[in-house]
């Protein structure tokens, strides 16, 4: 079981959740297809892993691109952040990153090192 809970891991983080994969729910394992957004919001194109980060994978293993850009990501009052919106938690990634877009106006997303 352990292999299976690494390879769900890897499939959402190097697929950036385009891939298909499994989803740690309440600590068990199921079966599931991990879908992904790639959207132009607001004049702007968003791309990422749908659903919830926690579904497995810490929120900062996420990737979530706006314009290409990473965007940063964390777990902050029962929901996930990202650098631009800190203190609006949101349940999901899409919102998070439409969220951003929202706080960005027309600005760039500033280029970040990992």
């Amino acid at each position: 079981m352990e292999r299976r809970r690494l390879l769900a891991l890897a499939a959402v983080g190097l697929g950036g959740g385009a891939a298909a994969g499994m989803r740690i729910i309440g600590g068990t394992e199921a079966e599931a297809a991990v879908s992904s957004f790639d959207e132009v919001y607001k004049g702007r194109r968003i791309q990422g892993p749908s659903g919830v980060a926690a579904a497995g994978v810490h929120a900062a293993h996420q990737t979530v691109l706006i314009d290409g850009r990473p965007l940063r990501l964390m777990h902050h009052g029962g929901g996930i952040v990202s650098v631009v919106a800190a203190f609006e938690p949101r349940d999901d990634l899409r919102a998070v990153a439409r969220l951003a877009v929202d706080r960005l106006g027309g600005a760039p997303l500033a280029r970040t090192e990992r």
